[in-house]
């Protein structure tokens, strides 16, 4: 691994007399421990130590160890030097004791035989020639400049396999120790292995220099993945599962009854930002963008319109005469089909600030120019209205007026989140039904996905497809090539550029915000589910922001590299959010939907009582209500609750961690 100190074998050397056991290398006298015939057979070894790096370093791999750089203290302390000393480690030969000699260039790959063969041949030509080394080197060496190196007269041992058997090749003495014919065998082949290896394209050569390749041609259609997108999406997909699980545990992490915000409020305009961002991201065809919205309303149909089996009666099927038409995925098909289309159009920015502008004035006239009129419930029972304009309660609204007569009331959601107000309920803002309620309670007469609520979801994805647009632009400019500026859309950003798109788009965010201040100071609700101006550009500031500082703490798009530290770490946290954001669309059908659920749901056991017990609701009762305790006014069981919907939550990131890993995505 090129972050880390690889392995050596270092070969120790000393010369005992058979008769005395004396260690003819050792003599106390001598500042090093070292007698004149130790020296003469370490200047052997230095005379011979590039021939022998061909052999104690047998492999192209070998030479990735003689680097300074690479070990986590910052240096890998592996030999790169044609020289000796003591307790040196950035020399070749080390004299780690008195007597002793310490080869430490060799890798484990090598064959000893050989190795030992080649190092007693060394040794004994300098004991013949009467070879002296010179003064050991004490200095650490990795700290010296080439020109210092230079002045000294040290040498560096071959960088590489090839440098090393061109140096075995031309040594007389390797030649000798090995045999003519075994010394030509040995340099043939390793000649041919370095050969093949210049002739292979690595991985690393493919993705630098395809990629880059492939950056600089924009019919390739490459695009780096804008990861910040998948941490804030799968957040929302987690944060989703997390409040449909535990939101009636406690109030702060469950949807609001009318007017105000939670965080649970924020999912479902963080998922339509996220759905504006991607559009000019994908550039789907015209084609593709049909099918994929039919595709996704049919889902939505499938999964929201009322056919799934009950927990209890395990009873299914779809009346098509209650079927409802709308839909969380119902609307992220309107919305992306539109904002879609409009970018298209050749001045697409214009065009998306017009789209919003008109999505927004039809909310104004629908909401504050339509009467709402009294109506009938499904249950029986009317609700009086009095023709009021403007009206923005639960009660009487025009988003009510308008879902009833585009879809009919019986194609509404049977219930909504209003029914926890304290006009509707005893344990407000939790839900406990009360008994002298009004009649509109019951609910039915209002879909929380209805159309005018629509056009304001609306404005939030043509946001997310704006700030999208400001990251293309910021994508085409701020390259350099010979004071050339190079337009290169699909490449990442220079830090200049980066910090000023984080600029804009925290700008925007503080700009969204202001405005949604003043709307609400002016008297505006606060409403997802009007999904009022005041929400729209709240809910917007607040995602544009959490976009910001992922994509500022990631150093996502960032060209350089390595990135930073604190890069690196925010990565680690925000991995698992974005592995859920990868198959955002599937645990959002399987977790969400409750498909998977329902598939848990075909095993059960029938109680004594002639109830069915399923596992889902078996692990809730048995296994987290019966050891967590902890209780609110409306829940006897909230902690339990909570609990259960955290261990949800920790399975389905899990499950998308594997899915990812295994580079299984699932689409539309």
């Amino acid at each position: 691994m090129s972050d880390r100190t690889g392995s050596g074998a270092h070969l120790n050397v000393s010369l005992h007399e058979f008769d005395s056991e004396k260690n003819a290398f050792k003599d106390e006298r001598d500042a090093l421990g070292l007698t004149k015939l130790a020296y003469a057979f370490c200047a052997g070894l230095l005379e011979h130590l590039p021939a022998i790096t061909a052999v104690a370093c047998p492999t192209v791999n070998s030479y990735k160890r003689l680097v300074k750089q690479g070990s986590m203290s910052g240096f890998t302390w592996a030999p790169l030097f044609v020289t000796y000393g003591d307790n040196n480690r950035t020399n070749s030969i080390r004299v780690p004791a008195p007597g002793r000699l310490e080869l430490r260039l060799a890798d484990p790959s090598y064959n000893p035989y050989l190795v030992s063969a080649l190092v007693l041949a060394a040794g004994l030509d300098g004991i013949e020639k009467n070879l002296h080394p010179g003064p050991p080197i004490s200095e650490n060496l990795y700290v010296k400049s080439q020109a210092d190196l230079d002045a000294a007269g040290i040498k560096r041992l071959p960088r590489t396999l090839g440098e090393a058997v061109e140096a075995f090749a031309s040594d007389d003495l390797a030649r000798t120790t090995f045999g003519p014919a075994m010394h030509d065998a040995f340099v043939d082949f390793k000649r041919n292995e370095w050969l093949d290896y210049l002739n292979h394209v690595s991985d690393w050569e493919k993705a630098r220099y395809l990629r880059i390749r492939r950056i600089m041609d924009p019919r390739s259609g490459y695009r780096p993945r804008f990861v910040s997108l998948d941490v804030v999406r799968g957040f929302a997909v987690l944060l989703m599962i997390l409040v449909d699980l535990g939101g009636s545990a406690y109030s702060q992490i469950n949807l609001s009854p009318w007017d105000g915000l939670t965080i649970a409020d924020v999912v479902a305009p963080f998922f339509l930002f996220m759905v504006g961002m991607s559009i000019p991201l994908a550039k789907r065809s015209p084609k593709k963008v049909a099918m994929r919205t039919l595709a996704l309303f049919a889902l939505g149909l499938l999964l929201q319109g009322g056919g799934f089996p009950d927990d209890e009666t395990y009873e299914w099927g779809y009346d098509l005469r209650r079927l409802r038409v709308c839909g969380i995925l119902q609307r992220i098909a309107f919305c992306y089909v539109v904002v879609a289309g409009v970018s298209f159009v050749k001045a697409a920015d214009a065009a998306l600030v017009g789209t919003a502008v008109a999505a927004q004035v039809a909310w104004f006239v629908g909401s504050y120019e339509t009467r709402a009129e009294s109506f009938r419930l499904i249950g029986g029972g009317s609700v009086a209205c009095g023709g009021i304009r403007g009206a923005m309660g639960p009660r009487c609204n025009a988003a009510g007026v308008y879902d009833r007569k585009l879809f009919g009331i019986r194609h509404l959601a049977p219930g909504g989140d209003y029914e926890r107000l304290a006009a509707c309920s005893e344990c407000a803002p939790a839900k406990c039904p009360r008994d002298d309620a009004p009649a509109w309670c019951r609910g039915g007469h209002l879909d929380p996905e209805g159309a005018l609520a629509s056009l304001g979801a609306l404005v939030t994805t043509v946001l997310g497809a704006l700030a999208s647009r400001a990251l293309q632009r910021a994508r085409s400019r701020g390259f350099e090539v010979f004071g050339e500026p190079l337009v290169v859309p699909q490449i990442g950003l220079p830090p200049k550029v980066r910090v000023e798109l984080v600029v804009a788009w925290f700008g925007a965010a503080a700009v969204l915000a202001i405005v949604a201040g003043c709307l609400f100071a002016a008297g505006m609700p606060i409403n997802k589910q009007l999904w009022t101006p005041a929400y729209a550009a709240l809910a917007a500031a607040l995602c544009l922001g959490a976009l910001a500082v992922v994509f500022l703490s990631t150093a996502d798009l960032d060209v350089r590299a390595p990135p930073r530290r604190s890069a690196v770490v925010a990565r680690l946290i925000f991995e698992p959010f974005r592995r859920v954001g990868r198959n955002a669309l599937l645990l959002f059908v399987l977790g969400k939907a409750r498909v998977f659920d329902v598939v848990l749901d075909a095993a059960y056991l029938t109680t004594q009582n002639g109830g069915k017990l399923n596992l889902v609701t078996a692990a809730r009762k048995n296994l987290f209500r019966k050891h967590i305790h902890g209780s609110t006014t409306a829940n006897d069981h909230a902690a339990a609750d909570l609990c259960f919907a955290i261990a949800a939550v920790l399975f389905w990131a899990v499950v998308a961690w594997l899915l990812d890993a295994y580079r299984w995505y699932w689409v539309i």
